[in-house]
């Protein structure tokens, strides 16, 4: 299990480093998928980030990473006020990490 602070390790700043991404509480290694969640990519600001939020709302800003401070502490954001649309969402973007990268951690 790692913590936030743990998470923020793997950014893939460099060429041995791991980029993992988390969503709903589950870590994801999307190394494979540097181009577009490493530095300079995309996708970069995922980069040892929890994008939950970012990813139900379709949303690039940095205040939908990770959730408010409470959430930060307790691991990963609460998600209880997305709307149907959103959480749908979010499920297919669940969905679709699972089918493409490996699991290695939760938060």
């Amino acid at each position: 299990d790692f913590t936030p602070a743990q998470l923020r390790a793997f950014d893939g700043r460099d060429d041995d480093t791991p980029v993992y991404v988390a969503l709903r509480g589950e870590v994801f290694d999307v190394s494979a998928a540097r181009h577009f969640y490493g530095p300079g990519g995309g996708y970069e600001m995922f980069r040892g980030r929890d994008a939950s939020r970012c990813l139900a709302k379709m949303s690039l800003e940095e205040a939908d990473l990770d959730g408010p401070p409470e959430d930060v502490d307790r691991g990963w954001p609460d998600l209880d006020d997305l709307d149907a649309k959103d959480t749908k969402i979010l499920d297919d973007w669940v969905a679709l990490f699972k089918r493409k990268y490996p699991v290695v951690a939760t938060l």
